[in-house]
């Protein structure tokens, strides 16, 4: 079992730097440092372990998936409460049997209200509303982006990241579903078919962003170079420096492309 990370403001403040950069240890850090937290809490809620897992495990990721949308520490730890008291309630109301259940269940509960971030159960604020629409749309919108990349990789890669999003990244739930494979193994494959997603997302971008620079390059407005480095700029968000490295020219020439090419487009803006 894994050691949880020492939590200090400053651990917790570089992790989630980490995690806005699309760093999956920055995720890491939070899962090893609160998951336990989570479970119990989802655990005293349900008052069984292996749904209380699972709604922590899917607690997670969508976090994960939701990462564009979460501000700071505070709003990830309010993030993972809602989504424990979201799925908690949905349990409770999948059958009649549950519902009657979960009546004695939410009195024996010591700080509901808590548990339940102060929230009335019985109304629903319509900004809470809102808010889980526009997550549900987001989650949807990156679930779509997958589905379209899942081609990129051979199908037993396919395989892997269709039982993660099922299974919630649970390692050990889809070595049972296999069979005759390690949790660490499927960690190991998961973290390769993760590799490759990420690869094909940004020959995606950069695909993307030729296909918007060409009629401006061909209109004569921008030239090839300052075309590259105004998407890489702002699609691919790259820094000068980084932009200078990869087109192998100096800080100077890059910023210079730069405001050449974000003059061009501003006077085109103006005059259209």
């Amino acid at each position: 079992m894994s050691t949880a990370p020492y939590r200090t403001k400053k651990n917790i403040e570089k992790a989630f730097l980490r995690f806005k950069a699309d760093e999956e240890s920055g995720l890491n850090y939070f899962y090893h440092a609160y998951y336990d937290y989570y479970a119990w809490r989802a655990y005293r809620f349900v008052k069984d372990d292996v749904v209380g897992h699972a709604i922590a495990q899917e607690a997670f990721l969508r976090l994960w998936l939701m990462r564009g949308v979460i501000r700071d520490v505070a709003h990830l730890h309010e993030f993972l409460g809602l989504q424990l008291r979201d799925a908690g309630m949905a349990y409770f109301r999948k059958t009649v049997n549950h519902f009657h259940r979960s009546m004695l269940r939410l009195d024996g509960i010591e700080d509901f209200q808590e548990f339940m971030l102060g929230y009335d159960v019985e109304e629903e604020q319509e900004e809470d509303t809102v808010y889980l629409e526009q997550l549900e749309a987001e989650k949807q919108r990156q679930l779509e982006q997958i589905n379209h990349l899942l081609p990129n990789l051979t199908d037993q890669q396919q395989l892997f990241i269709r039982l993660c999003l099922r299974y919630g990244f649970n390692y050990e739930r889809i070595a049972h579903h296999l069979g005759g494979i390690s949790d660490y193994e499927v960690a190991q494959r998961v973290e390769q078919c993760i590799t490759n997603l990420k690869a094909a997302l940004s020959d995606t971008a950069k695909l993307d962003s030729a296909t918007r620079t060409k009629p401006l390059i061909a209109e004569g407005m921008l030239t090839e170079e300052q075309a590259q480095v105004l998407a890489m700029r702002y699609d691919l968000q790259y820094s000068f420096e980084e932009i200078a490295e990869a087109l192998q020219l100096d800080d100077a020439k890059v910023k210079s492309l730069f405001v050449q090419a974000h003059t061009v487009i501003k006077k085109g803006k103006q005059s259209a």
